[in-house]
């Protein structure tokens, strides 16, 4: 009876107690990833954690203490006994593997199909295990097998996917938070059991009927409106929905689950059902369709929080979004501790505690207005908190965020109630009347194609979005301490003039610390597959790209420019025409990255180097042919072209690479495309020791002559090539003539992404994949 008593008087005093009981068990979380990462602040952690929990004990009493303890432990253990992590034992590099699941989803590919068993089955030592966990099964294009289909492979187990440049997304991480454990190469399969008559069936006919009503492309985008499918959505609309931040849509998420529930409230309610068995109902029903469209983090989250709603209802208790919140990201957490560590979860998570703060905003800001303008704030506000708490997440995700562009939510999310609602009502009419559903279809299309312009018009206005680069932990924490004193002044815990002291300090500190911040030259050699891509930041932030890998890697590009906090690139330095050193840039001229002067070799003619040209005058991109000792500098950076000395073509495209020597203040580097040893021995001829060279030609057999070596003496020798590649690069030879000197040399198939920062004088050399791991 006592401990009765004390627990009540421990909830009553404990504010929220769902709330701070998720706290506990996230750092519980975040401890297990540091032990699992072999982090060095494991110690450190637990010691600010026990820590954290004696200053509740102090505060609410020793079983506040209890209770946090355990929620560390049990987010530790949650971690650590994954699936996931416990049965990686049984998937061993170039391991043989035998095993059989059932097909839940197929990636089709140009090449290869991807496909995603669960309920899988291995034979491990003679014996049959069955493991909890997901794995990809890459084999070639076919037709044979379908989704749901059980079937059985043999083939070997594939490397794990390694993060190659600092601005690429954790793959593995990735595969992990979605309960995948590794990726098999199919060697042999065969189909044990065709896929059963199921609920299953249900979501392959609906595919089939939106294809049917929606004819063009948008059956990609409706598929993923309605049963979240968006595997057939197109990769430039997919940007445009993603970059202007209504991308949201595009998941099944709380404003499709609230708009569903309203529905099926509103028809249980016309049909007459009783209170609390029509909540029953509409609980059924949004987890039936939640099942329906593949119970992705946002859907669950959604549905548990809309079940902890109508559970309150039903018993007459006040609801509370945070609680409810708290409870869901228990719950997902508990299946999948993985998931904190992706944006989907974080902004899902993030978005809604935002907006549970808009009530008490609106309220204390409606005392201070007109009648006239309540209306407007109680739009405004909870859109500001929803955009203002999703900024961060998303600058350290996809480093930029809408600014104009975030104004759309406010116009479209309207007009998506009108667009599903109406979709779904096609489809009802389109198993009577195919005809007039097409006809209805037309007008969605509209919409849609309405949607599309004004989101792609929106992201070419200079303020539409905001490159922020990848944000410091210092501008995190910056952040969101302004935001808290905005938000303590606003509710009156704080006074307004003190609020307003406090964020000048605050943005006062923030730009002496940006001023006093040391000023180096990056220059970091991407992981581009078989080619060559480098993007140097100079230290007035300018960009200069010196080759942009073959066709595919032009996101690689995009995305790392992003990351050093630019959509704008002052030149484009190209060696040469080949494909993997053009092909990137080529895609690149499509982004919205622009690009203000192309310098080529005057003597390189190819048909990739006419349609570069034309891409150019496409885009009113300036564009030079540069050759021997033409120079420019740029912000105290001298940029110097070698090679050619000639603009006669030569019948070996790589000699007519423009290879350029880069120098700032006492430091000096070489990057010489893809020249072979009689062009390296001209270089040499002309130039003093270098602190890097670039290895021409990835390293083949043609490049790095003794001679220029001997001459050039650099400290540091870059090699880029692609992992595993089909010409073998580097030569075994190359290697061994670099071995000879005292050059420390580098490898981006080996490391991943190398950068070199340098103020002038002092050289730091840093890789992605650190050597001792």
């Amino acid at each position: 009876m006592n401990s009765l008593k004390e627990r009540n008087l421990l909830l009553n005093k404990v504010k929220r107690p769902a709330v701070q009981i998720i706290i506990w068990f996230i750092i519980g979380l975040l401890g297990g990833e540091m032990h699992l990462n072999q982090v060095h602040f494991f110690p450190f952690f637990i010691i600010i954690s026990m820590l954290g929990g004696l200053a509740g004990h102090f505060w609410y009493g020793h079983k506040y203490f209890y209770v946090s303890a355990g929620m560390i432990g049990l987010g530790v253990l949650v971690t650590l006994g994954h699936p996931t992590v416990q049965e990686k034992k049984y998937f061993i590099e170039n391991k043989v593997m035998t095993l059989e699941g059932t097909v839940q989803q197929i990636i089709e590919g140009a090449y290869s199909d991807t496909l995603i068993l669960h309920q899988v089955k291995l034979q491990d030592k003679g014996k049959e295990k069955s493991i909890s966990s997901k794995v990809r099964v890459q084999l070639a294009v076919q037709d044979a097998i379908q989704q749901y289909d059980k079937i059985k492979i043999s083939g070997k187990t594939l490397p794990v996917s390694q993060k190659m440049n600092p601005s690429d997304m954790d793959y593995e991480k990735y595969l992990m938070s979605q309960g995948t454990l590794a990726t098999v190469k199919a060697q042999r399969y065969e189909r044990i059991d065709p896929a059963p008559v199921s609920k299953w069936r249900i979501h392959s006919l609906l595919e089939r009927q939106i294809e049917k009503v929606f004819q063009r492309g948008d059956k990609g985008i409706m598929q993923t409106l309605l049963i979240g499918n968006d595997d057939e959505i197109p990769e430039e609309l997919y940007q445009i929905y993603s970059k202007t931040g209504i991308g949201h849509v595009l998941s099944i998420s709380g404003f499709h689950i609230a708009l569903f529930m309203g529905i099926v409230y509103m028809v249980l309610s016309y049909m007459g059902i009783p209170y609390i068995p029509r909540y029953i109902g509409a609980c059924l029903l949004i987890w039936l369709y939640a099942i329906l469209t593949g119970l992705s983090t946002s859907t669950v989250r959604a549905c548990s929080m809309a079940t902890l709603m109508m559970m309150a209802r039903c018993i007459h208790e006040e609801e509370d979004i945070l609680s409810s919140l708290a409870i869901a990201a228990w719950l997902i957490l508990m299946i999948n501790p993985f998931q904190l560590q992706q944006v989907g979860f974080q902004l899902s998570f993030v978005a809604v505690g935002s907006l549970s703060l808009a009530p008490k905003i609106i309220e204390k800001t409606e005392r201070h207005v007109t009648k006239h303008y309540k209306r407007l704030i109680q739009v405004i506000i909870p859109w500001g908190c929803v955009t203002l708490g999703t900024y961060p997440i998303l600058a350290l995700h996809f480093y930029e965020v809408p600014l104009l562009c975030s104004v759309l939510n406010i116009i479209f999310i309207p007009l998506f109630s009108i667009i599903i609602i109406g979709g779904w009502v096609t489809l009802l009419i389109s198993t009577v009347y195919l005809n007039a559903s097409v006809f209805l279809a037309k007008i969605i299309i509209l919409l849609l194609d309405a949607v599309a312009v004004t989101g792609e018009k929106m992201l070419t206005m200079p303020l539409g979005t905001y490159c922020t680069g990848k944000p410091h932990w210092v501008h995190l924490i910056v952040y969101c301490s302004l935001l808290g004193v905005v938000f303590l002044g606003i509710m009156g815990y704080i006074k307004k003039r003190t609020a307003f002291s406090l964020t000048l300090l605050s943005v006062g500190v923030s730009c002496l610390g940006f001023m006093a911040w040391p000023k180096v030259v990056d220059i970091t050699y991407l992981y581009v597959g078989q080619g060559d891509g480098i993007v140097m930041t100079t230290a007035q932030n300018q960009i200069v790209v010196i080759d942009g890998g073959n066709f595919g890697k032009g996101k690689v590009l995009e995305r790392y420019i992003k990351y050093r906090g630019k959509k704008e690139v002052e030149a484009v330095i190209l060696s040469h025409s080949d494909a993997d050193h053009v092909g990137g840039i080529i895609e690149l001229l499509d982004t919205d990255i622009r690009i203000k002067n192309i310098f080529v070799s005057k003597s390189d003619e190819s048909d990739l180097m006419t349609e570069l040209i034309h891409k150019c005058i496409d885009k009113k991109v300036n564009l030079y042919k540069a050759g021997y000792l033409d120079a420019m500098t740029l912000d105290n950076i001298r940029i110097t072209y070698l090679t050619p000395q000639t603009a006669s073509t030569l019948e070996n495209n790589n000699d007519n690479s423009l290879s350029c020597l880069i120098q700032y203040g006492s430091f000096s580097a070489v990057f010489a495309g893809d020249v072979s040893k009689t062009l390296e021995k001209q270089i040499a001829r002309i130039i003093d020791e270098v602190d890097v060279w670039k290895v021409s030609h990835h390293g083949s057999y043609t490049s790095t002559d003794e001679g220029a070596l001997l001459k050039m003496r650099p400290q540091y020798a870059i090699i880029s090539c692609g992992i595993s590649n089909r010409y073998g690069h580097p030569h075994p030879k190359t290697l061994d003539t670099l071995s000879k000197y005292p050059v420390s040399v580098f490898r981006t198939d080996v490391q991943g992404a190398i950068s070199i920062k340098t103020d002038g004088e002092n050289v730091v050399l840093q890789t992605q994949i650190k050597e001792d791991s």
